[in-house]
């Protein structure tokens, strides 16, 4: 301002001082490797002043190209000496400091077809490889990369989820009482575990074996026998009729995905894990050449979104696989259609639930459990802290532990009764329950004749997600309000799970893509929230035993009911989660919305990015 109204101010003096200042302004910034804000500076001050900019941004500019020709002669070398990794890192670091690197871009474009390497930003590292995990986002995120299953989920239908076999084809018979497995013919080239249908056969059997640590309830309560037809054909005998039978085989197709007690690093997926550290792991294509599809995946791990997405606008990295839900918001409104970011959704929302973990005597009292729901404003922490304001279809607090779908025509939600309505905050109620609960755990001491429990701190374990940070604070001050102390323990990164069996209560966020299946494998014996209720309990040997689409919606709902009552969690509410990648990354939204990430890696491809 003070240029544009004087600029012969102390004698044209002026000038030399914006330099310097400009010059310790982008100093500071390259000193930090933030190049593109570097450049911005610069490009804004050039454009404003012209002819009559300081001397020190065009040799700030010339700096900045000197140091991106160094690296560009960096990647050269390295692809010269075939060494991928260091040669794409220079090639990265070249075109953030200088986007228009004379060569930049055509050696971009030579590395992406001779070795092509895809970054992922992640906030959570995947510390296993289980895409059936309920509770655990970085594991399903993974899994599919390390570990094939029996069975795949490729995403909702009209009536229950869509399934493949990898392997071959299922078909069922008319009643419905036969599964017909026909594999495919298998090349000396494959490396699958079920090579032929003896080998189908005793996975199958296994799986309903008891006695086997692989046993599946479900499954095991649900088959009768197994029989090879031919080489090809495996037929699987079940003692009644089931609307999906093949939703209760979303196994790993080897016997086990354990080694010497430790996650195994190579399985029968498309990759193997070459390296695993404390921020970066790197999964390598097994059968890749050069010149061929995708090279390899590396996962980068950032503290929050917001560093991760400053590195996605660097060009640092090509992806990040979870935004927080604000922020997705926020871009939603600013991509244009010229943007090299592209925002996209998952097609399935997540649950997010306080589950009881401990024997804490007061958590056993259903008041109580009630008393934290009436205490909870959970509409006010969904829509202010988690949501900023914003309103993103599907994102909404729950009645239950099961997922309401986008929308009330989603068929994802029929497990849902959208007729019961969600307990709203009422803390008056909430203190009274709180007192009702401790009278009757006082009356039930004195029949015992023991001392009557005290109200101890409850602690809340979670993940070490943005979210689940912001959602216990948040949760710590709302139960303060009604004399309920609240203490938090975060989990290492990664951990969804409280391995020390401190806490009282376990912040969860599950993935229920298939309520029929997924309803034992949450609620069941061995399930994320087990419980002893007997009403829930009943429910679930109900719909274990429902044969059509009618029987398997009225159970449902009365598993939803019975949850609601006996609260069994403590039920929050489900966001719709977003990706974001830049275009260069090809065929990563071919067809159906995606599930996770890593559902169509096999047709990924890679191209330059935009100058």
């Amino acid at each position: 301002q003070l240029n544009d109204r004087n600029p012969n101010f102390k004698g044209g003096s002026l000038k030399t001082v914006m330099g310097t200042l400009v010059s310790k302004i982008v100093a500071d910034y390259v000193k930090r490797e933030d190049y593109r804000s570097a450049r911005i500076v610069l490009d804004r001050l050039a454009a404003k002043f012209g002819s009559a900019q300081p001397t020190t941004i065009q040799q700030w500019r010339q700096q900045l190209d000197k140091l991106a020709g160094v690296k560009l002669t960096d990647a050269r070398t390295a692809l010269g000496e075939q060494k991928y990794r260091e040669a794409i890192a220079s090639i990265r670091q070249a075109l953030d400091i200088s986007p228009t690197v004379p060569g930049g871009k055509a050696l971009e474009l030579e590395l992406a077809e001779t070795y092509p390497q895809i970054i992922v930003g992640v906030t959570q590292p995947a510390l296993s490889y289980d895409s059936g995990r309920l509770d655990n986002w970085s594991a399903r995120r993974t899994g599919r990369l390390v570990h094939r299953t029996l069975i795949e989920f490729l995403g909702a239908g009209s009536e229950g989820g869509q399934y493949q076999f990898p392997g071959g084809l299922i078909e069922r018979s008319p009643d419905g009482r036969t599964m017909i497995f026909r594999l495919k013919q298998f090349t000396e080239d494959d490396d699958s575990p079920l090579a032929n249908g003896y080998d189908l056969s005793r996975r199958l059997l296994e799986l309903a074996n008891p006695r086997s640590l692989e046993y599946r309830e479900a499954w095991g309560s649900l088959v009768t026998g197994v029989t090879v037809e031919d080489v090809l054909r495996v037929d699987v005998n079940l003692r009644r009729s089931h609307v999906l039978p093949q939703s209760l085989l979303r196994v790993p197709m080897s016997a086990s995905i354990q080694q010497d007690g430790k996650e195994a690093l190579e399985g029968t997926g498309s990759f193997r894990v070459d390296i695993q550290g404390e921020n970066e792991t790197r999964f390598l294509l097994k059968s890749f050449t050069p010149g061929t599809r995708l090279a390899e995946l590396i996962e980068q791990r950032f503290e929050d979104a917001q560093s991760a997405l400053n590195a996605l606008r660097r060009g640092r990295i090509d992806i990040i696989d979870r935004l927080f839900p604000s922020d997705a918001a926020r871009l939603s409104e600013q991509l244009g259609r010229d943007s090299d970011l592209v925002l996209q959704k998952y097609s399935l929302p997540t649950v997010h639930m306080l589950v009881p973990k401990s024997d804490h005597p007061f958590l056993a009292n259903a008041n109580f459990r009630r008393a934290l729901v009436f205490g909870i404003d959970r509409k006010r922490i969904l829509e202010e802290e988690l949501l900023g304001g914003k309103e993103i279809a599907g994102c909404r607090i729950l009645s239950g532990p099961f997922p309401a779908g986008i929308d009330q025509t989603d068929p994802l939600g029929y497990a849902y009764d959208h007729t019961l309505e969600p307990r709203v905050w009422r803390p008056r109620l909430a203190k009274l329950l709180t007192i009702i609960a401790e009278k009757e755990l006082a009356l039930k001491a004195e029949l015992l004749e023991e001392a009557p429990p005290t109200l101890t701190p409850l602690l809340i374990a979670h993940p070490a997600t943005e979210s689940a940070r912001i959602a216990c604070q948040a949760i710590i001050t709302h139960l303060g309000i009604i004399g309920i102390e609240v203490k938090v323990k975060e989990l290492p990164p990664g951990e969804t799970l409280d391995t020390d069996n401190e806490c009282d209560l376990l912040y969860t966020e599950i993935a229920i893509w298939e309520p029929v299946s997924d309803a034992r494998r949450l609620l069941g014996a061995r399930g994320v929230a087990q419980t002893d209720s007997p009403y829930v309990n009943q429910a679930l040997r109900r719909l274990d035993a429902a044969e059509n689409w009618g029987d398997v919606h009225d159970q449902l709902i009365a598993l939803h009911h019975a949850a609601h009552n006996e609260v069994t969690v403590i039920p929050l509410w489900q966001t719709v989660d977003y990706f974001i990648y830049n275009k260069r990354v090809r065929n990563i939204d071919v067809g159906d919305p995606l599930v996770w990430l890593y559902q169509n890696v096999d047709q990924w491809r890679l191209g330059a990015q935009s100058p």
